[in-house]
């Protein structure tokens, strides 16, 4: 079904799909698909349904503009009638105002944790890529997996608590464990992300679990293998793995988690990551047709 493409300039003193036209530029809806980037229902897709806070339109308007750069970067020029564009000029301005958002994102971050965030939402694109998945929910899975990791431990556990969250004994000793769970609950009320695909994706992205869905397992392995990751003594090996056979790269990166864990406290090991590595490696013996004794 074909999208809508309608523009009100009186209506961008308020937020909504109005206003994001006119703040992108994106309001010469008169070629319709032709002449502009996003149609109405991919805006009010992303939009938040309840008057946003500042960083939650910062966030819809990133998302915005990804979701542009994914769909129009090598778009050639056109022309419609009286109108005549370059998406190449424009996808450049586009760039440029997604690199200044992503700048004023990054002030709320420490630098570390900001670029840990980029290199899992683009790797996690070129796992899309490779595995056939849609590249911008998992771009966005990715921006956000680690939205609740800067909080506070004792501060994630009140929240927790206030939200209704359980907390399991292994995450009560180590609360860094609870930013996932957190992060999917603030992902979906606070910057309004209602697909449960990412959501759940963010939930398991720490432990891994039985039965993992693509994007379950695109933004797990993308956390693991980003660039700036390089501790793991097996990554070149576990990176190439990851554009073969994720299953396969699941068992490898849980089989090494586990056994660094059981080093330090194996006491503190959250169950979810044993019954997920119980069952990957079930896989890995059952396609290799090794016997597990």
């Amino acid at each position: 079904m074909p999208g809508t493409y309608q523009y009100e300039p009186g209506n961008i003193a308020k937020y909504g799909k109005d206003r994001m036209r006119f703040e992108l530029g994106d309001v010469m809806v008169e070629g319709k698909e032709k002449t502009c980037a996003l149609c109405d229902e991919e805006y009010n897709a992303v939009l938040p349904e309840k008057i946003p806070t500042t960083r939650q339109w910062k966030k819809a308007k990133l998302r915005c503009l990804e979701s542009i750069m994914c769909k129009f970067a090598f778009e050639p020029d056109t022309k419609v009638g009286p109108l005549s564009l370059s998406m190449g000029e424009r996808a450049k301005l586009w760039k440029e105002m997604y690199e200044d958002l992503k700048k004023d994102l990054k002030r709320e971050m420490d630098d570390s944790r900001y670029e840990h965030t980029l290199g899992v939402m683009y790797t996690s694109a070129a796992l899309a890529m490779r595995y056939e998945y849609d590249m911008e929910r998992a771009m966005l899975a990715g921006l956000m997996h680690d939205c609740a990791k800067c909080i506070p431990s004792a501060q994630k556990i009140e929240l927790c608590k206030k939200y209704n969250l359980n907390i399991s004994e292994a995450e009560q000793k180590n609360p860094g464990l609870l930013h996932a769970k957190l992060g999917a609950y603030l992902a979906k009320e606070i910057y309004r992300i209602e697909n449960t695909e990412i959501l759940d994706a963010i939930s398991c992205h720490t432990t891994g679990r039985p039965h993992m869905t693509l994007l379950d397992k695109i933004i797990y392995i993308a956390d693991y293998i980003e660039p700036m990751r390089y501790k793991a003594s097996r990554l070149p090996e576990i990176r190439k793995i990851a554009f073969q056979d994720l299953d396969e790269c699941m068992y490898e990166i849980l089989k090494d988690t586990l056994e660094y864990l059981e080093e330090d406290s194996a006491e503190d090991i959250e169950p979810t990551s044993r019954e997920a590595y119980i069952y990957y490696k079930e896989l890995h013996n059952k396609r290799n047709n090794v016997s597990d004794n």
